[in-house]
């Protein structure tokens, strides 16, 4: 896991994000996007103070399977919120969701000294639910939207 730069923007990655499949439970999921575009996104995400964008890489080969995004960073009141995607399907199953949601967790906690990281997981995303479980995130809040969502947190 680095922080993501445009360096590391490729067709793959854009690929990714227009697959129904892997954008299905994004909140930007009804994007069509193309280079530019998440050229932006990234640009944005690392000039704003209140987020963190990390791209997962594997060890072995260095290959970007997806991204993690700390957002809406509030320090007044220590919390954040987190959102993971595993955008390279070949690596769904894998179990880094888990490993990187640890890291994260470790991360937030330790240095960025939030105390309230939240998540917002559709219902219908049941490797997601699961894998926050695992991390020891409690359902907080119920609430529909056109998708299903939770509120889970892990409160430190």
């Amino acid at each position: 896991m680095k922080s993501l730069k445009i360096s590391d923007i490729t067709n793959s990655y854009v690929k990714w994000l227009n697959d129904k499949e892997v954008n299905k439970f994004l909140l930007s999921g009804s994007i069509i996007w193309n280079i530019k575009l998440v050229e932006r996104y990234v640009l944005d995400s690392i000039n704003n103070q209140n987020e963190i964008l990390f791209g997962i890489f594997k060890i072995s080969d260095d290959k970007h399977i997806g991204n993690v995004r700390i957002h809406d960073i509030n320090y007044s009141n220590s919390s954040a919120w987190i959102g993971i995607m595993i955008g390279d399907k070949s690596e769904w199953g894998n179990g880094y969701g888990l490993v990187i949601l640890r890291l994260i967790i470790k991360f937030v906690f330790n240095q960025l000294k939030i105390n309230i990281l939240n998540a917002a997981v559709s219902n219908e995303n049941k490797a997601s639910l699961k894998t926050f479980k695992k991390a020891k995130f409690k359902i907080m809040k119920k609430f529909e939207t056109k998708k299903k969502w939770l509120w889970i947190d892990d409160d430190y």
